[in-house]
């Protein structure tokens, strides 16, 4: 078996469209995704990093990206997957409602059953003891034990009649493992007896029918009873919520919340998932977006903070619990968080892009919100003052690039000669009155400010917004100015590791070698030089910069600019 890949998710996501109420990401698995089906009865996370999860329809085995069906068609003793753990050697242990158990060494799967030894072929809870190296297999029958190659099985008798004993879970103790029950009691097994003895009523977590029990890492004991009921004792104190539904898993995160799937056994109007901390019990549905209360299973990967939750009917949930942070429209004082990118800076600062505003969020929780009418502010100066001068070129019937350069030099063009065309350090002279397109002239001048499409960071860590007209610099002080792009409508920009801006247009890549003080640029146009560079999308990582071909492809630069 190949090693699994972890789950690494470092990222921060900032959901849009969510269910009304919902606080918190999540993201939803189901068959749409290769589940085999949306009945999770268990996730058990082993010790290679895989996800195992037991489905009305077979065992799924997710790697981070992708699952794996298992079924009976492929060995396996049935397909209601009810349970699943691994042994001391790595083996992977399947209970199976429909037909026993099942051993999987990454290669060959072994089935067992009633003609095997097992009690009953209905499996519905598999325990393994790493302590005493034995299998603990619950049914809806009674318990067996798998130990060195042998089955030996227990169950209640009247007068000799078996009585069905339907196990719900186990508690591993100091020398014995708590047996529970749906309504007969509870019961312990010792293993260097090899004896299960039923525990009598006045035990303390024999309460009241008592289904199933969990002891958290700051020794507070949960008691679910009457299918129904949860009582919590801490320090001695006693808490008890009514009505949270019967219980089917408990798991503690590394912030010692204890997680209570609980389900409406089809006739109690309760159910869902919860959460116990500080001696309280809070239902988390409406806050993660969860819209059904019959939820079975659930599974806490430390290794990436991630709780896992399993429903009855909707498939399987990611709930990343640091890894994620969630904000809402309202957290900001805006009716919508239309989010077109994201900048985190080391210190802390999260800037948020949206297509009207800016929002700037210190580590604090604090932020300032930069409307799109400061950045408007900027446009028309530039606009009203400056646009008409910049591209009157292209009105020019007879421009050339002396007639420019002496214009430069008496001060009446302030921008580049636009008959000298630059090729990186490489510059050519462009024929007289070539640059002649007066309805481009039109176009030109009446571009308007309408939308911010990425948010990058230059070299010296200035925040730089972009639009669809230009880019606009953001300095430390928050001041705000615009730098016009020879163009109509920009998609992206990013700066290199040699500060040299890349804005991409509808076909055009254009490149400034330093447009603060020198606005000179390269163009790179996908029809006229008949190259590849006709980009889409562009983003800067690790010193390279990444290109998205409108056809496709991927590019990538070099550490010397080149692609």
């Amino acid at each position: 078996m190949k090693k699994a890949l972890l789950f690494n998710f470092v990222f921060l996501v900032i959901c849009v469209h969510s269910l009304l109420g919902q606080q918190y990401y999540t993201r939803n698995y189901t068959i749409n995704e290769g589940l085999p089906d949306n009945c999770i009865h268990d996730i058990f996370k082993d010790s290679r990093g895989f996800l195992w999860i037991g489905t009305n329809a077979g065992l799924a085995i997710f790697d981070g990206a992708n699952f794996r069906i298992y079924s009976s068609l492929n060995g396996l003793a049935g397909d209601q997957i009810h349970s699943v753990t691994e042994d001391n050697q790595g083996n992977i242990w399947i209970g199976c409602h429909d037909g026993g158990i099942s051993r999987f060494n990454g290669e060959i799967i072994e089935s067992f059953n009633t003609e095997s030894g097992i009690i009953s072929n209905e499996v519905s809870k598999l325990y393994f003891s790493k302590k005493y190296n034995i299998l603990l297999i619950g049914t809806e029958e009674g318990l067996s034990i798998f130990e060195n190659g042998i089955f030996n099985s227990f169950q209640e008798k009247t007068n000799g009649i078996a009585k069905r004993l339907q196990i719900t879970g186990f508690l591993e103790q100091e020398d014995h493992i708590l047996i529970f029950t749906n309504g007969n009691g509870l019961y312990k097994y010792i293993p260097d007896l090899k004896n299960l003895i039923r525990i009598p009523s006045n035990h303390p977590l024999n309460y009241n029918s008592a289904n199933s029990v969990f002891i958290s890492e700051l020794n507070d004991t949960l008691i679910n009873y009457n299918r129904t009921n949860i009582k919590t004792i801490n320090n001695n104190e006693c808490l008890s919520c009514q009505s949270i539904g019967c219980v089917k898993d408990y798991v503690e995160d590394s912030e010692n919340n204890v997680w209570i799937a609980t389900w409406n056994n089809n006739y109690f109007k309760t159910g869902g998932l919860f959460k116990y901390s500080n001696n309280k019990i809070e239902k988390f549905n409406q806050l993660l977006g969860i819209d059904t209360e019959n939820i079975f299973s659930l599974e806490f990967d430390d290794a990436t903070n991630i709780l896992w939750i399993g429903t009855k009917e909707n498939g399987l949930y990611l709930f990343p619990q640091t890894n994620y942070t969630y904000f809402k429209a309202l957290d900001f004082n805006l009716d919508e968080l239309d989010v077109k990118d994201l900048l985190y800076e080391k210190s802390g600062v999260l800037w948020i892009l949206t297509e009207n505003n800016v929002i700037k969020r210190q580590k604090d929780g604090s932020y300032k919100l930069i409307r799109f009418q400061e950045f408007e502010k900027r446009f028309y100066e530039f606009k009203k003052n400056n646009i008409k001068t910049k591209y009157s070129y292209l009105k020019d019937k007879y421009g050339s690039h002396e007639k420019y350069h002496k214009l430069k030099l008496s001060g009446k063009y302030p921008f580049p000669n636009p008959y000298q065309k630059y090729d990186g350090d490489k510059s050519e002279i462009l024929t007289p009155k070539s640059l002649y397109k007066p309805l481009k002239y039109d176009v030109y001048i009446n571009k308007e400010l309408n939308v911010f499409n990425s948010i990058c960071m230059d070299q010296n860590n200035n925040i730089w917004i972009g639009s669809n007209s230009g880019i606009f610099k953001i300095d430390e002080n928050d001041k705000i100015k615009y730098f016009d792009i020879d163009g109509i409508y920009f998609s992206d920009f990013a700066f290199d590791s040699d500060n040299k801006l890349h804005a991409v247009s509808w076909e055009e890549l254009i490149i400034y070698q330093n447009i603060e003080e020198n606005l000179n640029f390269t163009t790179l146009n996908f029809y006229d030089d008949k190259n590849q560079f006709n980009i889409h999308k562009i983003k800067s990582q690790n010193n390279k910069l990444w290109f998205l071909n409108e056809k496709g492809g991927l590019l990538v630069s070099n550490n010397k600019g080149q692609v």
